[in-house]
């Protein structure tokens, strides 16, 4: 099956995107109907992919005369120009948006490579809309599911969900067994070879996939950007609408050491197993990846014990705030607050369980249903699916009503004492395994005394 993310120079490419059937749409001005749908025919006009041409044609004629650039900043490089009946033609001058824009979020030029987002560039009205398009004289890389006639899909709703495509001169990483995985670097050198660089981003890939038990999006690109003069990771953000992609500024001085000390792509692949959840904000899909992330890097044998203990005595505190009056709900960067309430989970469902069961199986039951970071759930529907099993019923609903809601003040020294850890003078880790929840603690890490991890990689953290 293709991973959706093909190169394919010099070729015809069809892309639908299939709008949700909203009862809403049907009272719309304008709307489009499940059986609507428009066809987009697109054209890069060269190698450094300078300028665009797409051609529309809709089942509904009318919905013609509603295209509009979606993107204000990006209308004044948008020409509508005369078309044959049944038509809508318009000639996008990407290089000049993107000189204009020098932003991910519109269009950025880097090398010969063009990164664009296609909720800026791509007039679409509300309904179905199918569209296509062929490459000439360049390249291109986008995440989104292909169907068996050729077509790849998304829904119209979801348009501006959907990550950056990559057009233009880049390169391209391979990493072995990873069908559902594309990697490619815009066009600047980075100190780390790209057989290097496959290796890295091959273990944190499977250190992900080991996590949920399975590759939680398919299919997934990874655009590296090559920021000039930096040492290490300086940011990362995922979009997904149908297919994810994770878009990772990347330091063009790092060594491959640096890499398997940092944290954040591990990050970013976390995100991909859990509903995007924004109803009462993002402490959820945040605070996942916020504490799993060391975990992980403990599993995979890149980060001690001891260090994500220290790591978590030392940054923890920041969270007590989002939890505290008005609650997490209300935090407006609840990153480490969306981590204390997964710790507290995590706590209280291994004390049940004896250390058995904690959030990670959880995340793993929903993700059983389908519900990646390419799909919405609400608050309520986490909960639920959080609370169902027997055991664990009530655990989330009663975190949530004490701090998501209305916030409580918590006592982390009081919850580290009980946990049986702490930080010594000279600033390593000391455990009283005598502590009331010693038992817990030690089940949080690892997952249970019954789980063993085996390493992924040559690299491995110095005690």
């Amino acid at each position: 099956m293709s991973s959706g993310l093909d190169t394919m120079p010099l070729c015809h490419i069809d892309l639908r995107l299939i709008a949700c059937c909203l009862p809403l749409l049907a009272v719309l001005p304008g709307a489009a109907t499940a059986s609507e749908a428009c066809f987009y025919d697109i054209k890069i006009a060269d190698a450094t992919a300078s300028r665009l041409d797409m051609d529309v044609r809709c089942s509904d004629q009318s919905l013609l005369d509603i295209l509009s650039p979606p993107d204000d900043a990006a209308a004044a490089f948008i020409e509508r120009i005369a078309a044959p009946s049944g038509h809508a033609t318009f000639s996008i001058d990407l290089s000049g948006f993107a000189a204009a824009s020098q932003s991910r979020d519109g269009a950025l030029r880097v090398g010969g490579s063009l990164l664009v987002t296609p909720s800026a560039i791509i007039p679409a009205p509300l309904g179905d809309v199918d569209l296509t398009f062929a490459i000439a004289g360049g390249d291109a890389a986008l995440s989104l599911p292909r169907g068996s006639d050729g077509a790849y899909y998304l829904s119209a709703g979801r348009l501006r969900d959907a990550g950056e495509w990559v057009f233009g001169h880049f390169g391209r990483i391979a990493v072995d067994d990873m069908p559902a995985l594309a990697i490619v670097q815009l066009d600047a050198a980075l100190a780390l070879t790209p057989d290097g660089l496959g290796r890295w981003i091959g273990d944190v890939a499977a250190s992900n996939a080991r996590f949920w038990g399975r590759v939680p999006v398919d299919p997934t690109l990874l655009v590296l950007m090559p920021d000039t003069g930096v040492r290490g990771l300086s940011g990362g953000r995922v979009m997904a609408a149908g297919g994810a992609t994770i878009l990772l500024r990347i330091g063009d001085q790092t060594a491959l050491f640096d890499f398997y000390e940092e944290w954040v792509l591990v990050h970013e692949f976390l995100h991909l197993g859990s509903p995007l959840v924004r109803d009462t904000g993002i402490w959820f899909n945040e605070g996942i990846a916020t504490y799993f992330e060391p975990i992980l890097r403990a599993r995979a044998g890149w980060k001690t014990e001891d260090a994500v203990w220290l790591e978590w005595i030392d940054w923890m505190p920041r969270g007590v705030a989002d939890l505290g009056p008005p609650g997490l709900a209300q935090a407006r960067r609840p990153y480490w607050g969306g981590a204390l309430f997964m710790l507290l989970a995590d706590i209280e469902l291994r004390r049940r369980s004896d250390g058995r069961r904690g959030v990670e199986d959880c995340l793993r039951d929903i993700l059983r249903q389908g519900a990646n970071i390419a799909i919405r759930w609400p608050t309520a529907a986490v909960i639920a699916a959080c609370d169902q099993d027997d055991g664990d019923a009530g655990v989330f609903a009663g975190l949530a009503a004490r701090y998501l809601y209305g916030g409580e003040v918590l006592d982390l020294d009081t919850l580290w004492r009980n946990l049986g850890v702490s930080k010594s003078d000279t600033g390593g880790i000391v455990y009283d395994d005598t502590a009331p929840l010693a038992h817990v603690r030690q089940a949080i890490v690892w997952g249970g005394a019954d789980q063993d991890w085996a390493p992924i990689g040559g690299y491995r953290a110095t005690p």
